[in-house]
């Protein structure tokens, strides 16, 4: 889901996504009959893992008769060739913000010149639970309409999600007043009692 495990706004009835080839094959075959036998896939330089991942899908790609044609770009360039609509697919690393809103990058509204819609997804449904989430003032009532929307999101497919990164975290028991918020730990609010300061 959009939302990591744990959000409130995460779906815990979730079901994955079937592992099915066969149906995958039909799709690709689908593909190449309308002679979209290759695929270009832009990742940024700035993170080699993502030019890894799509190097260990190749063989996938060909044994489905698919040519896939790594793009590397420098993340500037990216960013053009994504505001342009000038891309068939691209992987990237996307931060939440503290407050998570997907409207963003999923509402219709946003598909034009200068929204993060950067595929064109367009779903009435998913705008309608979009808007009512960010019309909802009730944090409980608005992660309900964002489980629905994450669901709906599921369902379609407009991204494929590879993996939300899990941290733990080790701290020494001297540090008082630890909390995690939404984006992590913000050690601005530790303290320690005077008695357990070191002293350099």
């Amino acid at each position: 889901a959009w939302f990591k495990p744990g959000h409130p706004a995460h779906p815990d009835d979730l079901e994955p996504l079937p592992f099915d080839p066969a149906a995958a094959r039909t799709t690709w075959e689908d593909l190449a009959a309308a002679d979209r036998r290759r695929v270009s896939i832009l990742c940024a330089g700035e993170q080699p893992l993502h030019r890894r991942i799509l190097e260990l899908a190749l063989p996938a790609f060909r044994a489905a008769g698919i040519e896939l044609a790594i793009e590397v770009l420098e993340f500037g360039s990216l960013v053009q060739r994504l505001g342009a609509r000038d891309f068939d697919g691209v992987i990237l690393l996307k931060y939440q913000d503290a407050w998570v809103d997907p409207w963003p990058y999923f509402h219709s509204s946003q598909g034009g010149e200068g929204g993060q819609n950067w595929m064109g997804f367009a779903d009435p449904e998913s705008d309608r639970l979009l808007d009512a989430a960010r019309g909802e003032r009730e944090a409980r009532a608005r992660n309900g309409v964002l489980r629905a929307f994450a669901l709906r999101m599921h369902e379609l497919q407009p991204v494929t999600l590879l993996v939300h990164p899990q941290v733990r975290v080790l701290l020494h028991r001297r540090f008082q007043g630890v909390t995690v918020g939404p984006l992590g730990l913000v050690p601005a609010g530790w303290w320690v009692e005077p008695g357990d300061v070191l002293h350099w």
